[in-house]
């Protein structure tokens, strides 16, 4: 029976296929008498099929789909020919037929008309037609996985990368899209991507975009700091203050306007701490908030401006911490915690208010422990992990504020640890490696939950070294490392991650010197410094990887000097104070750079014949002392440089 009905099929569709054959075939049965078989041929094929289950081979719409592909083959030959054009190959006419058929049986109506109109010889409009019906379906799918990727950005960051990289792909009319996918590869640590992503949609962007130009520039500002570019990062931060300074001057009523205007200095000032220009950043952090202050006065029922302006005291505070100005710095960082105690006062329910004060009490900390005052600082981190862990409780699932928690973890563990409570220390960092690595693990393409897991590795490898347990820190520094080789492996361009390598490998020097393997010490050392040259040579300009080079060349001086290698450790240790001095030439008010100077001195003040004195860096010490910028831990050096100068004067 089945056998009967695929041949009814069959021939229905032969019947529709080939109209003039049809006629003859039933004339003949008509002429042989079968005048039934004349009438009813087609009904009665088309119904043993259905009658068998196969509802699906429709006679009558598979005869009419037939049609209108012969049809439209139809008007394309015709207009082939008309255009005096070669007709259609075989390849060519099945290639019409498939599409004609497909999106017939698609059954979507709109399409259905402008199949109509190509077989009526109305070709443009029907093909206008359907290409119109093909956009608005990209736009509805883009608008399907930009919601996916809103749904999965703070939560899956492989998931959100995906959806609006199709989102993108369909429709890339939203520079929003470029901007969020952005930010999604340079939280998976590829910043080259993000760098990428950013600069086609900014070649893409129109003219009158202006808003969203500004925006990308700080974009592409972001991913060239995150990849060691800081001049290439001025530059673009630079244009996006430009294109804010425009736009405020036309409107100088617009707060969105003026408000953009301060994050561009606020960013400007970020590029130039990090370069070394303690003054520039800081002018650029009072522009910031001078602004900010404005809106603030203008407004004062708007949290939003009044926590831009407790942002502004904050940097204002990380600026003069950086010159080394506690007090400053303590002052700004209290006007800062002012303001976020009153925004969380008023609203208890806003979460990020309430995180904002956490951040100021970590700040506050941050600046006690710096001036020595290590209950204080104690007392401020307490107060901060107090917030995240309510925070924390509250909505268990959200990444940011376990992540949070895991820093206060992390701060009160160097405090124990700067106090010589080490077990506490130990505690304090097992704690936030547990949620370091709940979070690694819930997302594994987040390269920052990754670098916090090393980070926690980092800490913990130390807080072992200094309780005696070489293994143990050994372990926990090679683990740290494998972490760090895989994101530097996974985004080479990204200096940061680099860096980090290069402190895993100092770290394992460290280990290895501590255990007596000299050898082992000494490569772990070079391989750190060869990562710093390189850092160094692309950048020259950048302080930071310039410090870096100089405390390889330390590490493997002293190391040089464990193996008996004096001449060695001599050029080392040169090699380390000729950078620390030329640091402390370019920025005199930077207090890291002045204490780097006396570090080196003091290295060398121990060879006989170095050129160095003790009574030079007794002087060194002594000129910070008298500028307030000698930190309390490195008073007991000064008494020590003074009795060294004392003693070979009197030799």
């Amino acid at each position: 029976m089945h056998r009967i009905a695929e041949d009814a099929v069959a021939l229905c569709r032969w019947l529709a296929r080939h109209p003039l054959l049809t006629v003859l075939a039933l004339l003949i049965a008509f002429v042989g008498g079968s005048r039934a078989l004349f009438y009813d041929l087609p009904e009665m094929a088309c119904d043993m099929a259905q009658g068998v289950g196969l509802a699906g081979e429709t006679c009558g719409e598979d005869a009419e789909r037939e049609e209108l592909v012969a049809s439209i083959a139809a008007q394309v030959a015709a207009r082939l020919a008309a255009e005096g054009r070669a007709p259609l190959d075989a390849e060519g006419a099945a290639s019409v037929e498939t599409a004609v058929r497909e999106t017939a049986e698609a059954g979507d109506p709109a399409e259905a008309e402008a199949l109509a109109l190509i077989a009526d010889g109305e070709i443009d409009a029907g093909l206008d037609k359907l290409a119109q019906e093909a956009r608005a379906a990209e736009a509805r799918a883009a608008e399907r996985w930009r919601n996916i990727g809103r749904l999965a950005f703070p939560i899956d960051t492989g998931r959100a990368r995906e959806a609006y990289a199709k989102a993108l792909a369909l429709d890339g009319s939203d520079p929003w899209d470029a901007i969020y996918l952005g930010r999604l590869h340079a939280r998976a640590g590829d910043i080259a991507a993000a760098l990428a992503v950013a600069e086609a949609a900014l070649a893409a962007l129109p003219a009158e975009a202006e808003r969203d130009r500004g925006v990308l520039h700080n974009e592409i500002g972001d991913a060239l700091m995150a990849s060691g570019d800081r001049d290439g990062a001025l530059a673009a931060y630079r244009a996006y203050m430009a294109i804010a300074e425009r736009l405020a001057a036309q409107d100088p009523g617009n707060a969105e306007w003026a408000r953009d205007l301060s994050v561009a200095h606020n960013k400007i000032g970020d590029a130039l701490r990090a370069s070394g220009d303690r003054d520039g950043a800081l002018a650029a952090y009072r522009a910031d908030m001078a602004i900010a202050e404005r809106l603030a006065a203008q407004d004062p029922g708007n949290a939003e401006w009044a926590r831009d302006l407790s942002v502004s005291h904050s940097k204002i505070g990380d600026a003069l911490m950086a010159s080394g100005d506690r007090e400053g710095a303590l002052a700004s960082y209290r006007a800062a915690m002012a303001i976020a105690e009153r925004l969380a006062a008023q609203d208890p329910g806003n979460a990020e208010w309430a995180r904002d004060l956490s951040v100021s009490h970590n700040k506050i900390g941050d600046a006690l422990m710096a001036s020595g005052d290590r209950d204080g600082a104690l007392a401020a981190y307490r107060a901060s992990m107090a917030i995240r862990e309510r925070l924390a409780a509250q909505d268990p699932g959200n990444a940011e504020w376990a992540r949070d928690l895991s820093v206060s973890h992390n701060r009160i563990g160097d405090a124990l640890m700067d106090s010589g409570d080490r077990e506490g220390a130990l505690a304090s960092y097992r704690a936030a490696m547990a949620i370091a690595e709940r979070l690694a693990a819930q997302d594994p393409g987040n390269a920052q939950w990754a670098r916090d897991l090393s980070v926690s590795h980092n800490r913990i490898g130390d807080a072992l070294r200094a309780s005696g347990d070489r293994d143990g820190a050994l372990a926990a520094y090679r683990a740290d490392m494998a972490i760090a080789e895989r994101l530097a492996a996974q985004d080479p361009g990204n200096a940061q991650w680099a860096r980090d390598l290069s402190v895993s490998h100092n770290k394992i020097g460290d280990a290895l010197r501590a255990s007596g393997d000299r050898d082992g010490a000494l490569a772990s050392y070079r391989a750190a410094m060869a990562i710093r040259e390189r850092l160094a040579a692309q950048d020259p300009g950048n302080a930071q990887w310039a410090r870096d080079l100089s405390l390889s060349h330390e590490n493997i001086g002293d190391a040089l000097m464990d193996s008996g290698d004096r001449d060695g450790a001599l050029a080392a240790h040169r090699a380390r104070m000729a950078i620390a001095e030329r640091l402390a030439a370019q920025d005199p008010g930077n207090v890291q750079w002045a204490r780097d100077v006396w570090v080196s001195q003091w290295r060398l003040a121990r060879f006989e014949g170095s050129g160095v004195t003790w009574a030079e860096v007794a002087a060194s010490l002594e000129a910070m002392k008298a500028r307030g910028a000698l930190a309390p831990p490195d008073e007991p050096f000064l008494a020590t440089a003074r009795a060294n100068a004392a003693t070979r004067a009197a030799e």
